[in-house]
């Protein structure tokens, strides 16, 4: 994950916003090294433009891992929106679920409205016991619904890492 993070900080620093980080974007190449793909509804320039003004944006990111705020704006380019995602990865990495799992009888439609309305995720401690609380803690910063309560960067949530 710190090498995703130092890609996603690399990406930011040029001015570049990807906003669909999750497991199928991280590449695992036969050296060891990761590679982060597909930027296909990436936001870029300064300030971020999202795509050409003629392109009607209506959903954006993947759901499930899209953080609230772009659920609500497609349109949102910030690097919190980033964090979001690597958060939404790495708890799934760590427990082989996503934080906010579709609930019986719950449409996507459903699952859009209550992800964008700021729903609680679910709590990697609840789920093991044995996980290193500042994981854990990291984990819960990344999945804030407020997005000036995350991690201001992702180099900071690498530095968080344990």
């Amino acid at each position: 994950m710190r090498q995703v993070l130092d890609a996603t900080a690399w990406l930011h620093a040029n001015g570049v916003m990807h906003r669909d980080i999750k497991p199928s974007n991280v590449l695992l190449m036969a050296d060891g090294t990761v590679r982060l793909a597909d930027l296909g509804v990436a936001a870029h320039g300064h300030p971020p433009r999202a795509l050409p003004e003629d392109w009607v944006e209506e959903e954006i990111g993947t759901l499930g891992y899209a953080a609230p705020e772009l659920l609500a704006a497609p349109m949102t380019a910030t690097p919190a929106v980033d964090v979001y995602a690597v958060g939404v990865t790495l708890f799934e990495a760590v427990s082989g679920r996503l934080p906010h799992p579709m609930a019986a009888g719950e449409s996507e439609a459903d699952l859009r409205r209550r992800l964008a309305a700021g729903a609680e995720p679910l709590s990697l401690a609840d789920l093991d016991r044995e996980l290193p609380r500042s994981l854990v803690d990291t984990v819960a910063r990344a999945l804030r619904s407020d997005p000036s309560s995350r991690f201001p960067t992702a180099a900071a949530m690498a530095a968080s890492l344990p």
